[in-house]
């Protein structure tokens, strides 16, 4: 017992000094990565953890920027955490991605465990509910374009989608009613995480339509060519389903869901790839000089 006293006294020391940490603006970007991973990971309660998650994702998308405005002055100027700077938000971006994968994890976990009642699956809701508002603020943030955090927004956003249909299938097999709290998280994922989406996916073409035949993006295009049909699709599985739990049910779960990245998105693929397309003809033609110069060299030397 006094091991566990010692070790519940330990935890709390270090929450403390973590809490304390978070609000330090003066930490290197790395040692606020740290920081900010460390204490996620110690906090036990789950409600603590997410709580935490949304104001990081606040502030982070105050500092960053919205994708949705060119006001600046329209972000909230007050900051719960110091620690969240121009120099560090990027890579606290990434930190929080990483943790709500993990809770996405541990949700999908609980999910899969065979029959129970109505509260657990009003606990799930509720849970979703708060991942889906710490998603949408990062799905917002002014992340760069061909950076390793915007792929991260993209694979975090898929799983969220993955998640809310295998529990929209469960409630299909087990439950004839429907709850109150899944008509909350679907009205949520409708007017809110979808319209986030939306402007995420319109945000990363910009730069294609911008810089259209610069060589560097080719490998940004890319990598879009392929999380993007595959983030599309786990929208379009989960509309899908809930529109067979609707039926089920006799309740219009898709009254919210008026931006359909599903729908619009599958169309502009096509755009995706020809501008793939036409970067393969400019990267092939900008290397034309390039192998004759050698060619010339190598001749010049063998004579």
């Amino acid at each position: 017992m006094d091991v566990l006293y010692s070790m519940s006294e330990t935890q709390g020391d270090l929450e403390d000094i973590l809490l304390k940490l978070l609000d330090n603006p003066s930490l290197t970007s790395g040692f606020a990565k740290d920081v900010v991973s460390i204490f996620l990971s110690s906090l036990r309660r789950s409600s603590d953890k997410l709580d935490i998650q949304l104001g990081l994702a606040r502030d982070i998308l105050a500092v960053m920027g919205d994708i949705e405005t060119e006001d600046e002055d329209s972000m909230i100027d007050e900051i719960k955490y110091k620690l969240v700077t121009d120099n560090s938000a990027a890579k606290l971006l990434s930190v929080l991605l990483t943790s709500i994968d993990s809770v996405l994890s541990d949700v999908e976990w609980g999910i899969q465990q065979g029959n129970y009642g109505d509260d657990q699956s009003d606990f799930l809701c509720q849970y979703l509910m708060q991942v889906a508002t710490v998603l949408s603020d990062a799905l917002t943030c002014k992340s760069p374009h061909s950076s390793a955090t915007t792929d991260l927004i993209s694979r975090t956003t898929k799983k969220f989608y993955n998640t809310f249909t295998l529990l929209i299938k469960r409630e299909s097999t087990h439950n004839h009613g429907i709850l109150k709290s899944l008509e909350k998280l679907a009205k949520l994922v409708g007017t809110t995480t979808n319209h986030k989406l939306y402007s995420f996916l319109i945000y990363l073409e910009q730069p294609l339509a911008d810089d259209l035949g610069a060589a560097q993006n080719a490998a940004m295009i890319r990598k879009q060519a392929v999380s993007v049909p595959g983030l599309v699709y786990a929208v379009e599985q989960c509309e899908r389903n809930l529109i067979i739990l609707s039926k089920k049910t006799k309740t219009d779960l898709m009254e919210h869901f008026k931006n359909s990245p599903a729908r619009d998105f599958k169309v502009n693929m096509k755009v995706l790839e020809e501008k793939l397309a036409k970067v393969d003809e400019d990267v092939e033609e900008s290397e034309q000089p390039k192998k004759k110069r050698k060619r010339a060299k190598n001749k010049a030397e063998d004579e």
